[in-house]
């Protein structure tokens, strides 16, 4: 599995920008951090973060025809918003071209950007430690830091509402799945609430 591992970085190094990849290891460390603390399969979080913006420099008419040409469906939204496509599309190539099989790390890489309802508890960790890494600077990353430490979900619902927070102050688009994604965590937690 090492090998592999090695070979996933030599790839990813030579597709990205010097400064992507940069950001990539900086992810793939706290990934690690976060693995450790919630005992998540530390081999399958290195693929997945290491693969998470493999699709990060193609173009946007890349990812429409990558995503395309699979048989997915491009909506309106996402051809407004096309950064949007890089998770779908570099999950794509990560199953189409390097062979991964594996369903929790493609998902994984699939929605590290928009999220969705009912992740696995290694998507929730690629998905935060994205947001979270050393150089992300932004208003209230610090809690959702400490959060992740401790609870995955708040982590996650907390790294929502930074985000829908941000869009909305820009009047951006915001993808459906961050919203179903956000309902589905308040809906738990509510959930849980009640059985307590």
């Amino acid at each position: 599995m090492k090998n592999k591992i090695a070979y996933f970085e030599e790839l990813v190094k030579e597709k990205i920008s010097e400064k992507r990849f940069e950001h990539t290891k900086r992810v793939l460390i706290t990934a690690l951090e976060l693995a450790e603390k919630h005992n998540v399969s530390k081999e399958k979080v290195q693929i997945a973060a290491l693969l998470h913006d493999y699709a990060k420099n193609l173009s946007s008419e890349e990812l429409v025809d990558i995503i395309e040409k699979s048989g997915g469906i491009v909506t309106s939204l996402e051809k407004m918003e096309p950064e949007i496509l890089h998770g779908p599309a570099a999950a794509i190539i990560a199953e189409k071209e390097l062979g991964i099989k594996d369903s929790e790390i493609l998902e994984s890489i699939k929605y590290h950007t928009t999220g969705n309802e009912n992740l696995s508890e290694l998507a929730k960790i690629v998905y935060i430690a994205d947001a979270i890494e050393p150089l992300r600077d932004y208003p209230g990353v610090q809690e959702i830091r400490e959060a992740a430490m401790i609870d995955l979900d708040k982590a996650c619902l907390l790294s929502l509402n930074s985000t829908l927070d941000f869009l909305l102050r820009k009047e951006r688009l915001i993808h459906p799945l961050s919203i179903k994604a956000r309902n589905y965590l308040i809906m738990k937690k509510l959930r849980s609430e009640v059985i307590e």
